[in-house]
């Protein structure tokens, strides 16, 4: 679809609804303008991270952790612990603050 088709389709009422991935399902943005559509088109994970104000990579792990932030501690055997801190399906700028910044029951000495 070209530009100028989509300019005439928003200029006479069509809209334009996309689904942005979220912890828990989806989003519903409304695509205001033909640059917006282009870039939806171009790259539907590049614009939904934009949306969000974050990068792509973030982006992509608050889906994959469900919203969930983990633990900030290393196992005994290296790797960083993979507990939750606290519940699921939270925003994306609430996460990041959360994510890997605060420790699980057992590292913060509540599951000894």
């Amino acid at each position: 679809m070209d530009d100028q088709t989509v300019a005439q389709m928003l200029a006479s009422g069509i809209t334009f609804e996309v689904c942005i991935d979220c912890p828990g399902g989806g989003k519903a943005v409304y695509l205001i303008d033909v640059d917006q559509v282009r870039r939806w088109c171009a790259d539907r994970d590049q614009f939904s991270a934009g949306h969000y104000g974050v990068s792509v990579d973030d982006f992509h792990l608050w889906l994959e952790h469900d919203g969930a932030p983990l633990c900030g501690a290393s196992t005994a055997k290296g790797p960083l612990c993979s507990n939750q801190t606290s519940r699921s399906q939270l925003g994306i700028h609430e996460w990041l603050a959360l994510h890997r910044a605060e420790y699980c029951r057992l590292h913060s000495g509540g599951g000894q």
